[in-house]
């Protein structure tokens, strides 16, 4: 890592779930569940699978990649079992709260923030 990413890590990740982070629930498959803060973006998003076919998230979360943070908290990427774990939260801002499986771990993840698509 550079000098650069090791700022942008410990210094402008956190600053940004500040400012526009929202607290959701982390449900992993065992059905263990941890609030933390996320970046979230409800907008549709389109990836191409490894097949070439076009998907569409629903969503798209990018949390801290570490798990230790006492303020914002955080997913190890090690630990993520796409399909397998889910986010909770109020998806449409209706207060309902919706699951959203993690489907995809999405490459343009910043330094620090793992970024992650949900349908």
């Amino acid at each position: 890592m550079t000098a650069f990413d090791t700022r942008y890590a410990t210094r402008a990740a956190p600053r940004l779930l500040a400012r526009m982070g929202e607290t959701v629930a982390y449900v992993q498959r065992n059905g263990s569940k941890r609030s933390l803060t996320a970046l979230v973006d409800r907008d549709a998003y389109q990836v191409l699978d490894p097949s070439g076919n076009m998907l569409t998230l629903r969503a798209t979360f990018e949390v801290l990649t570490d798990p230790e943070d006492e303020t914002y908290k955080g997913i190890d990427p090690s630990e993520v079992d796409l399909g397998g774990d889910a986010f909770e939260l109020d998806l449409l801002r209706n207060g309902k709260t919706s699951r959203l499986n993690i489907t995809h771990r999405l490459p343009d993840s910043d330094v620090g923030l793992l970024k992650l698509g949900c349908n």
